[in-house]
């Protein structure tokens, strides 16, 4: 039975099974002394109106959003800080004074990953950001204050990659493109780019052996970041791999927006250092089983 003054976090999504989120905030609870629990709770798309309602039932205290739900959630909420009203997804949300209040630590968390990892100078970078979902929407923006030589947005629906190049294009002032997986302009496209950046799904859950792009059209010159990160080589990031090209996956992006998102929840400070160390060890001794 957990006791009254346990506070209550989570993940929610569908899946979230394989979420490694309990792993590095349940040892940030520890680490500073906060009596908390941190739980994964799967809501497909249809259960996501009474959500909310549920959450504050069980005196929730706050929870990290992801796939499918990051932008069919913000209906759902009272508020919106600011910048995530402008990317228009979220993935952090607390309950406070009764009220749910989103926030988007995705973008934060991704350049956070970005510096510790890779040493990009985003201005001299062609970049192609696959997905337009709420990930690829919070990267894309980020990328676009940037100003790099070109960003383009890869989606499977046209008329969403149309819709955020455009919001882009006007809110970083500099001209974003957009293309479907179907445009036969997409293989010049790729090759073109220098920095390609999946944020669909494609790699990660059922979709294992699928990838958003064919081997053929990776270069060593690119760079290649996913943001999946279980597993932690993907289809693609082994294509690039083997072609010479440099690689990232989406761990280190997990323990950034952890990191920020944990601060937005207890007010405690935890570094993106210190929370990657705690999903290197777990996969660690995952693998030494």
């Amino acid at each position: 039975m957990m006791s009254s003054t346990k506070q209550i976090f989570g993940i929610v999504g569908d899946p979230v099974s394989h979420s490694l989120s309990p792993v590095m905030h349940e040892a940030a609870f520890r680490e500073m002394g906060i009596d908390g629990v941190y739980e994964r709770f799967g809501v497909p798309s249809e259960e996501l109106p009474g959500l909310i309602s549920l959450l504050k039932e069980y005196n929730v205290s706050g929870v990290n959003v992801t796939i499918p739900h990051k932008e069919s959630i913000i209906p759902f909420l009272d508020r919106l800080d600011p910048f995530a009203q402008q990317i228009g997804a979220v993935n952090t949300i607390i309950f406070e004074n009764g009220q749910t209040i989103g926030f988007n630590t995705d973008a934060s968390g991704f350049m956070l990953s970005v510096a510790d990892t890779l040493d990009i100078d985003w201005t001299f970078e062609k970049v192609v950001v696959l997905g337009a979902g709420g990930s690829g929407q919070a990267i894309a923006h980020m990328i676009s204050q940037e100003n790099p030589m070109s960003l383009t947005v890869v989606n499977r629906s046209v008329e969403k990659s149309i819709q955020l190049a455009e919001k882009l294009s006007e809110t970083s002032g500099m001209f974003v493109t957009s293309i479907g997986f179907e445009d036969p302009r997409l293989p010049y496209c790729i090759q073109n780019a220098t920095v390609l950046i999946n944020t669909t799904p494609l790699g990660m859950g059922s979709m294992m052996d699928q990838t958003p792009l064919p081997k053929e059209w990776l270069r060593p010159r690119h760079t290649v970041i996913d943001i999946v990160y279980s597993p932690r080589e993907t289809v693609l990031l082994k294509d690039a791999m083997s072609v010479g090209a440099r690689v990232m996956n989406g761990l280190g992006m997990l323990a950034g927006q952890g990191a920020l998102a944990f601060e937005l929840f207890t007010g405690s400070v935890v570094s993106s250092k210190y929370m990657m160390e705690q999903l290197n060890d777990h996969i660690s001794n995952e693998h030494g089983r």
